[in-house]
């Protein structure tokens, strides 16, 4: 997550790692940007690439059910105050 200086969300990325099977990983990249100025840049983009090797630092990665609870804390806080993140 990048902000801008008046703690505006500015862009999102983020990648949902799935062990296919013992030997393979689907990698799903997701972003967005929300202040950029082409505004074909402010869709949500999703990628998938399949490999056959472990990614770097899997074992040291949070889960996603661990990443959402602390982007739902944030909403929680109010951090996320316009329409345009809720």
């Amino acid at each position: 997550m990048t902000l801008d200086r008046d703690q505006n969300i500015s862009s999102m990325r983020f990648t949902v790692i799935d062990p296919s099977d013992d030997n393979s990983y689907t990698m799903l990249d997701y972003s967005s940007c929300f202040l950029c100025e082409d505004k074909g840049e402010d869709r949500l983009t999703v990628t998938s690439d399949k490999v056959d090797r472990k990614p770097a630092q899997y074992d040291r990665l949070m889960t996603a059910d661990e990443f959402f609870l602390k982007v739902e804390t944030l909403n929680n806080q109010h951090f996320f105050t316009t329409s345009r993140y809720a």
